[in-house]
């Protein structure tokens, strides 16, 4: 395991100091830099880019949306990608993790990247992880900044949204969630993400067939998959943290970068937040 001694930022890249030397990070490195190769962990949805891949020694098991056969099918157009598809250990149709995977406060680490912004139930997602996770367990996240991805005119989460999702235990989509997705992404000059601000060149993505097509599969008990979440980095760190204080989640922020290109990278640990912690955070960006 990487023993994160410093960081800093150069250049817009993250740095580490690890044993007196220094390393510049890449995507990858971000995210195993927080994980304990020799521990068991699981990687949510790995899909063909596998982030702590079995075939390097990881103690990974997979869950994903698909079986493995599937997977393949289903990206057979990208080539030499697929090779990259390891086995799904467990396929994932909706319940709760720990009944899954058949485990409880058994895993060291748990890797979700591009993950929890397409969770129907939020507060569902960290508490099934947490379910799996040892008391000294990491959650670690990579996550779009809305402000430099197709989510750029949709308006941050908020609390309120979060909570009623989980109390009316969302398994889809809401119909407002998908009016809101269809009628605001948008590229910016033909890209689906960027990595700077952008304000001008936006184009709306769909159409009002592409809205009517969704909310009609909706209608049929269809699974339609969006973005219900859109955060930056500041923002998801308090609404972690109030979700804390409110206990719908025993999980709290441990560390959250700034923004590479259009995603930044949380690590989420068990344990409760203070007051004071939280007044901290409510000061302007």
């Amino acid at each position: 395991m990487n023993v994160l001694l410093a960081v800093t930022y150069r250049d817009n890249t993250l740095i580490y100091m690890n044993s007196g030397s220094t390393k510049r990070m890449n995507r990858r490195d971000r995210i195993l830099a927080f994980i304990d190769k020799s521990q068991p962990g699981i990687e949510i949805g790995s899909s063909h880019a596998p982030i702590a891949p079995k075939s390097e020694g990881f103690k990974t098991e997979i869950i994903d949306h698909l079986p493995t056969e599937k997977l393949r099918e289903k990206y057979s157009t990208l080539g030499d990608a697929v090779a990259n598809i390891e086995e799904v250990d467990y396929v994932w149709s909706g319940e709760n993790y720990r009944e899954l995977v058949g485990h409880e406060k058994y895993y060291k680490w748990i890797i979700a990247s591009h993950v929890i912004e397409h969770t129907p139930d939020l507060i569902g997602f960290l508490k099934g992880c947490s379910q799996l996770l040892e008391n000294t367990g990491l959650l670690v996240l990579a996550i779009p900044d809305k402000r430099f991805c197709f989510d750029r005119l949709r308006q941050p989460t908020s609390l309120g949204q979060v909570v009623d999702a989980h109390l009316e235990s969302r398994t889809r989509h809401s119909l407002g969630t998908l009016y809101e997705y269809y009628s605001h992404v948008v590229t910016c000059n033909g890209d689906l993400a960027w990595s700077h601000q952008a304000n001008s060149d936006l184009a709306q993505i769909h159409s009002k067939e592409h809205l009517s097509e969704a909310l009609k599969k909706h209608e049929n008990g269809e699974y339609v998959d969006v973005h219900s979440w859109c955060f930056f980095p500041l923002h998801f760190t308090q609404l972690v943290h109030r979700l804390n204080q409110l206990e719908f989640t025993d999980f709290k922020v441990s560390t959250c970068t700034k923004t590479f290109g259009h995603e930044f990278f949380a690590v989420l640990k068990k344990g409760s937040i203070e007051e004071q912690e939280i007044n901290a955070l409510l000061l302007p960006n």
